[in-house]
């Protein structure tokens, strides 16, 4: 008893670092801190670590609706500090909730109260405003955490802060639009425009022959009346090139058969087609950007290649859709696609297909005709 005493009582015993070494027999007695793990690592302090180095906001909740646990990323999105708080005060922490239509969401709708009672929510979109006016787009997460007896012993909720991202993806929209709204000008000058100027210049010359030469003047107007209704043609064409029309859920080759037939109606183009319907409904950005890729090429066609006979192929094979668009017109020399060749619409082309994984290649001679050929991966 009294060695026992002694060496309770005493401070020379062993130390390690969270480790305590009681020495009651010739063996050595090893006692652990209950918060440590085999390796002697402070597990709680590990976790709190891990926690804070995330980038997504993690905020933990006990089954009273109280925020027990935030870590570095959820507090600085807040605009107080939630620790203790209860989850009804959370638009007061990190602001006003909005969802993705500008509705404002009541408390009682925050993913982390719903969890509360079971729902979970995963990756939902919402804005959250703060009192200074500023805001911040944050997907968010909750996950109830399960108890005894089907009870919800807290929530585990995650907010991902994708204000950056979202401008970004906003000035690229901008971008977008700016570029369609370039290509456009283009399209309505191609067509609209040089087909006013040669009306004008044929009026002009009508006007002088009626006064001199009647006859010849009548004639001339004759010619100046279809003139018109070709270009009145061609700019409804290359206003209908231009639209969104919808397809629907329509397979690719129903709808590039009926685009082709659209374009070239009233063309004194002989127009063969030889389509193939797909085995598998494809997937919606597919078949959106293969009716893209097939309405622009043969937009080209139209515009530049002076042709009298236009094939269109849509095949499948070894898990791959290839479209081709081939015609007999008077060709070109074909450069590397850059920004060069944007004239004939074959980088925008080439970027769409690449868009989809796929690949476009473009064929074609002086004289002998061009062949387009889009290649992309189911």
């Amino acid at each position: 008893m009294q060695s026992t005493a002694r060496a309770n009582a005493g401070d020379s015993s062993p130390r390690t670092h969270g480790l305590r070494a009681v020495s009651s027999s010739p063996k050595l007695q090893v006692i652990r801190n209950p918060q440590e793990d085999v390796t002697g690592f402070n597990t709680s302090a590990l976790l709190h670590m891990f926690l804070d180095k995330l980038h997504v906001g993690i905020v933990l909740c006990n089954a009273a609706g109280r925020i027990t646990l935030v870590n570095q990323e959820a507090r600085q999105l807040a605009q107080k500090d939630p620790e203790g708080e209860l989850l009804s005060a959370a638009p007061s922490i990190w602001g006003e909730m909005f969802d993705v239509n500008g509705r404002d969401v009541p408390v009682a709708e925050w993913p982390w109260v719903r969890a509360l009672h079971g729902l979970a929510t995963t990756c939902s979109e919402y804005r959250l405003v703060r009192r200074k006016g500023d805001y911040r787009e944050v997907l968010f997460g909750a996950y109830p955490i399960p108890g005894r007896q089907s009870q919800t012993a807290g929530v585990l909720g995650s907010l991902t802060n994708i204000t950056d991202q979202k401008r970004r993806e906003a000035v690229l929209r901008e971008e977008a639009v700016l570029n369609e709204r370039s290509r456009m000008a283009g399209e309505i000058h191609d067509t609209v425009v040089q087909g006013l100027n040669a009306v004008v210049l044929q009026l002009e010359a009508a006007d002088k022959e009626l006064g001199e030469n009647f006859e010849q003047g009548r004639q001339r107007l004759r010619r100046l009346r279809k003139i018109a209704s070709e270009n009145l043609a061609e700019a409804r064409r290359s206003i209908w090139a231009l639209s969104r029309e919808s397809f629907g859920n329509e397979d690719p080759a129903v709808a590039l058969a009926f685009l082709a037939r659209r374009l070239f109606e009233g063309i004194a183009i002989e127009l063969r087609l030889h389509m193939e319907k797909s085995a598998r409904r494809l997937a919606p950005e597919l078949r959106l950007e293969l009716l893209r890729i097939g309405k622009e090429a043969m937009a080209n066609v139209l515009r530049h290649a002076r042709a009298t006979v236009v094939r269109i192929e849509l095949a499948y094979s070894d898990g791959q859709v290839r479209l081709a668009i081939l015609d007999n017109g008077r060709g070109f020399t074909v450069v590397p696609l850059s920004n060069a060749s944007k004239g004939f619409g074959l980088f925008a082309l080439r970027t769409r297909a690449e868009n989809i994984g796929g690949k476009l290649m473009v064929h074609s001679r002086l004289g002998r005709g061009t062949r387009i050929v889009a290649t992309i991966p189911l």
